[in-house]
């Protein structure tokens, strides 16, 4: 994976990772944990149905976990909705690591070799990402604790406003 370049400062069928080291585990299902604490209704997207305690969070999540993790943002299509995810170097390995699969009736943790665990993923990058959902993250990263990534997402979301006072791209 590409070095985090995206916030100032911070770093079917589908195959899955069978053998990770336990240390990559704990770290993914700890800050699975710190934003599970921290869903709510005002960190959820709208228009997902309520499937899962992820629903609505996967775009939120995953600009706090590349704060978090660095790595890159990715998307793809699940059931008809947009969904977001990371890619990121872990234990010597490319993975890619989706902290909502709930959502869609998975296992909360997805992680898998980087290009396989969902089809037709597509890098993205911070620009891609809505100010309503820079907010979400900002809400949801300072809820779960997670001070730096609070910090990135702050400063983005000040260096969007800055240069584009009325932002509101969709996802």
């Amino acid at each position: 994976p590409s070095p985090p370049s995206h916030f100032p400062g911070m770093i079917g069928p589908r195959k899955r990772t069978q053998v990770m080291a336990p240390d990559v585990l704990t770290e993914l299902q700890d800050l699975r944990d710190k934003l599970s604490s921290a869903f709510g209704p005002d960190t959820a997207a709208s228009g997902f149905p309520k499937c899962g305690p992820s629903s609505g969070q996967c775009a939120a999540v995953a600009a706090v976990v590349h704060e978090v993790l660095g790595g890159d943002m990715l998307s793809t299509h699940i059931s008809g909705h947009s969904h977001w995810l990371n890619r990121v170097a872990m234990g010597g390995h490319a993975l890619d690591i989706d902290l909502t699969g709930d959502q869609f009736g998975f296992p909360p943790i997805q992680l898998s070799q980087a290009g396989t665990l969902y089809p037709n993923t597509r890098q993205r990058d911070v620009t891609d990402l809505s100010t309503e959902t820079l907010k979400r993250a900002l809400l949801l990263s300072r809820r779960a604790g997670l001070s730096l990534a609070e910090c990135a997402i702050e400063t983005a979301l000040k260096t969007r406003q800055s240069i584009v006072p009325d932002s509101s791209k969709p996802d």
